[in-house]
């Protein structure tokens, strides 16, 4: 999918390894650029290159997200690799070149 666009690898493995130290219960920590899974904690709890932004049961949460420019919490919600429930959290990412221009990069998930 050519809209993957991951960040620094061993930035955002340092970053995963601190949160998942600190935050017990955590299943997953994504990147998803431009809604597409490009970089996933740990390694295996999501497929990276899954198109999560077109899939009909995400794309009004990924509307809302990209409109309000806000944080979307949602659940509980079955997670079918574990077999349990849990909640998700995602946030929109917007880069700027300028204070004016501002452009959607993609999404940040905790689950």
């Amino acid at each position: 999918v050519d809209r993957i666009k991951p960040l620094n690898p061993v930035a955002f493995e340092r970053l995963a390894i601190d949160f998942y130290n600190e935050l017990p219960g955590l299943f997953s920590l994504q990147l998803q650029s431009g809604g597409v899974v490009a970089q996933a904690y740990p390694v295996g709890s999501i497929a990276v290159g899954l198109d999560i932004m077109n899939l009909d049961v995400y794309k009004p949460v990924y509307k809302q997200l990209i409109e309000e420019k806000k944080s979307v919490i949602s659940g509980p919600t079955q997670i079918q690799s574990v077999s349990g429930l849990g909640i998700s959290v995602r946030y929109p990412v917007f880069l700027s070149a300028n204070k004016s221009r501002e452009s959607f990069w993609g999404i940040g998930n905790v689950l």
